[in-house]
């Protein structure tokens, strides 16, 4: 009965341990791909199978990265939570609805459930392996059910493991496991970091937590309190990113924002942000779309909204366009293999037929002959091959629709649409390969921003580009996301354009599918969040209605019709009144509109006001206004490049200030400042330390050094004062000004 049990797990499981001695696991990086790599590494073992190595892999070219199994033929290769098989997998498990690319002699445990680890640990093995409160813990991460079990986005993201000894054992050990997964997340991208976890540790959350320390410990990571600042610092500027927004109860986001340092990024941080929204659509400029719910909110799956039926009706509207696309088996293999290196399993002709095969409309313009040698030529990575091996690829082919039906998938509350990035890409003569993605992108790259268009020309010409170069490249192409303009469908000429083209439909679905769903101006307009009466300021001004908030959108205040010359004014833009330490101030949304947001609560009935001195291209403030301008100058004779950041100026507060020649007068200034000119130079200039001069420049901009950066560090390496530079610009750059200028 016993010897039945545990032939009814993994089939052929006794043919197979006969046959290997040793084997080796791929598994996906994260919680669940980590543990349910240990449980097999256990099964296994119960097999007389040892397991000698492992290796993350995960889904784009890095699936095809990864290494060649053993040429030997010693050690099996087995491969867990993941969707898509490779012919070369002997054991394949997946918890998802659907998997692609699997042969039909691979040993095979397909379950849907909450994990991956829960089949194996509790159905395939025919003993327990995790600890049942463990399997609870990795299933409720990894299918994000956290409202149920009253799981806040705080406890998710926490770094830091403190035992309540007024909460139950049960409870202090779910947090002890959620640490765990925020810790291994950290960290997941170090070489080897994962890899060590799955071959050491034991098969509990405990066990992993302590191999993280230890790993944390001998390898020198960033400290928790590192990471625990990291993070701080990434949620408030994400509440600052132009590239988030909001369409009524669904955030929008374009891009991930600053992910550099350690611990910073969170997939969670937009629900942290805006805990009432309903639903998240993200674009990734790596060709991604991924929509999901809330999972903090108890009713996140809406009636009448599926996510994955959803995702359907979006690609609908693309159809007939992705159908017209013809893909070549060339192609595909170019841009599955940009990381792989020479002892990568590359993209085969196997793995071609495995995900393309039955789709409609593959086609393949070669007699069972002409498969056989294209299938040999196909074991060779694509840049090795001669331009007639090339060709001979070619004579294969799948329609765009196909490639990203084959791609995508997802269920109610979470979907992903994929293989986006493989479309608009078949001209291989014109094609360099890199290592980084990044750069991938920059090359391919087909907007009209005039920067990313420059370095994309450097990078034709010299084949690699700079830290802060693709910083800046890449910033600016996250930023053209922020263009709530739909992308017609006949104007798209790049995997990018559609991309967001995707998500633009997806948000415009998915509104209509949810009922009472507003915009943030119609929320506004209803809201009637302020009223016009007499100003104690000056003549007429505008006052709260209600209560508000911190961060309150009170309502438009212009469209910009032309950058200082031409403006539509709105009621509120017209009346609100000027005051030096106003209540209120103004955000750019698209580079057209300004909306009036509250600074601060403020109480039912109170002034609403504005430092008009902020807005230069404005009327501004003269000293008999009611509102303490300055009276020993009066502000409409001040200009930022001569006055700057001296004590009396009402530009000292501003976050830079461009000075038009080369040289600037640092006595004076209350901010020690970072100059840099638009020919590179750099510059650091103490307060009251004379003239400073940054030949050749014809205009230089003033950065002002705040309390917490440490200059010193900042210059002690061209790294260091890239991150610095990279950090800073993200947070003062709103309108493009200073990218298009000084960093080319």
């Amino acid at each position: 009965m016993k010897r039945l049990i545990k032939e009814s797990g993994i089939r052929n499981i006794n043919v197979l341990a006969k046959r290997y001695k040793k084997a080796k696991i791929y598994f996906h990086q994260d919680l669940d791909g980590v543990t349910t790599a240990i449980g097999m590494k256990s099964y296994l073992e119960n097999y007389g199978i040892k397991v000698v190595d492992a290796e993350v892999i995960q889904y784009g070219d890095k699936e095809f990265s990864v290494k060649k199994p053993d040429a030997s033929g010693e050690v099996m290769p087995v491969l867990v939570d993941f969707a898509h098989g490779k012919p070369m997998f002997v054991i394949h498990t997946d918890h998802h609805d659907t998997q692609a690319g699997v042969e039909p002699e691979t040993s095979t445990s397909f379950k849907s459930s909450r994990s991956n680890i829960e089949t194996i640990s509790q159905v395939v093995s025919p003993k327990e392996i995790f600890p049942t409160e463990d399997i609870n813990i990795i299933s409720t991460v990894d299918s994000a059910n956290f409202a149920v079990n009253k799981i806040s986005p705080e406890m998710v993201m926490n770094y830091l493991l403190k035992f309540d000894k007024d909460s139950s054992l049960k409870s202090n050990k779910f947090l002890m496991g959620l640490v765990a997964n925020k810790l291994l997340l950290a960290f997941k991208n170090k070489p080897e970091f994962l890899e060590q976890i799955v071959l050491n540790a034991q098969p509990s959350l405990l066990s992993i937590l302590n191999n993280i320390k230890k790993q944390i410990s001998t390898k020198g990571y960033a400290s928790t309190e590192d990471l625990v600042q990291n993070q701080a610092n990434y949620i408030e500027k994400q509440k600052e990113n132009p590239n988030v927004t909001r369409v009524g109860s669904i955030i929008v986001q374009y891009g991930g924002g600053s992910m550099i340092k350690p611990g910073s990024y969170d997939r969670y941080t937009p629900f942290k942000n805006n805990p009432d929204a309903d639903f998240i659509v993200i674009a990734w400029p790596l060709g991604l779309v991924q929509a999901s719910c809330n999972p903090f909110k108890e009713d996140r799956a809406l009636k009448g909204v599926d996510l994955g039926e959803m995702k359907n009706e979006v690609l609908a509207k693309f159809e007939n366009d992705l159908k017209g696309m013809t893909i070549t088996f060339g192609t595909l293999k170019r841009l599955s293999e940009i990381q792989a290196e020479y002892q990568s399993v590359g993209f085969t002709l196997k793995d071609l037929m495995a995900i393309y095969g039955n789709r409609d409309s593959f086609k393949a313009n070669a007699d069972d002959k002409l498969l056989t040698i294209i299938g040999n030529i196909s074991e060779k990575l694509y840049r090795n091959l001669t331009d007639k091996q090339k060709d001979l690829l070619d004579r294969i082919t799948v329609n765009g629709w196909d490639i990203i039906q084959a791609n995508s998938g997802g269920h109610k509350c979470i979907t992903n649409i994929s293989g986006i990035s493989y479309l608009y890409r078949n001209k291989k003569e014109s094609v360099v390969e890199y290592d980084d993605n990044r750069l991938t992108v920059i090359s391919g790259y087909k907007g009209n921003n005039s920067f990313v268009k420059d370095i994309k020309s450097k990078l034709s010409k010299y084949k690699s580009l700079s830290e802060p170069q693709i910083l800046a490249a890449m910033r600016q192409i996250e930023k053209e996301g922020t263009n709530t303009q739909v992308v017609a469908t006949d104007n798209i000429t790049s995997y990018v354009q559609l991309t967001k083209a995707i998500q633009q439909e997806f948000v415009k679905v998915l509104k209509s599918k949810i009922p009472n769903n507003e915009t943030v101006t119609e929320s506004v307009k209803k809201g009637n969040k302020y009223f016009v009466g007499d100003s104690k300021i000056e003549g007429k001004g505008v006052f709260a209605a209600k209560n508000l908030k911190k961060g309150d959108v009170v309502g438009l205040l212009h469209d910009i019709i032309e950058l200082g010359y031409s403006y539509d004014f709105t009621e509120l833009g017209k009346m609100h009144n000027h005051k030096d330490e106003p209540n209120c101030h103004n955000e750019l949304v698209d580079g057209k509109k300004r909306f009036l947001v509250a600074s601060k609560d403020i109480e039912e009935g109170e002034e609403l006001t504005t430092d008009y001195r902020l807005q230069p291209d404005l009327e501004q403030p003269v000293k008999y206004w009611g509102g303490n301008v300055n009276e020993e100058r009066e502000t409409k004779d001040m200009l930022p490049h001569v006055d700057g950041y001296r004590d009396y100026s009402p530009f000292k507060d501003m976050d830079y200030i461009i000075v038009p020649g080369n040289g600037i007068d640092c006595d004076g200034i209350v901010h020690d400042l970072i100059l840099i000119g638009d020919n590179g130079s750099v510059k650091f200039c103490k307060k009251n330390s004379g003239v400073y001069y940054l030949d050749g420049a014809n205009k230089v901009v003033e950065i002002p050094v705040k309390k917490y950066d440490n200059v010193k560090k900042i210059f002690s390496s061209k790294e260091s004062f890239a991150e610095w530079l990279e950090k800073t610009i993200d947070e003062i750059d709103v309108n493009n000004e200073l990218m298009n200028t000084f960093f080319n």
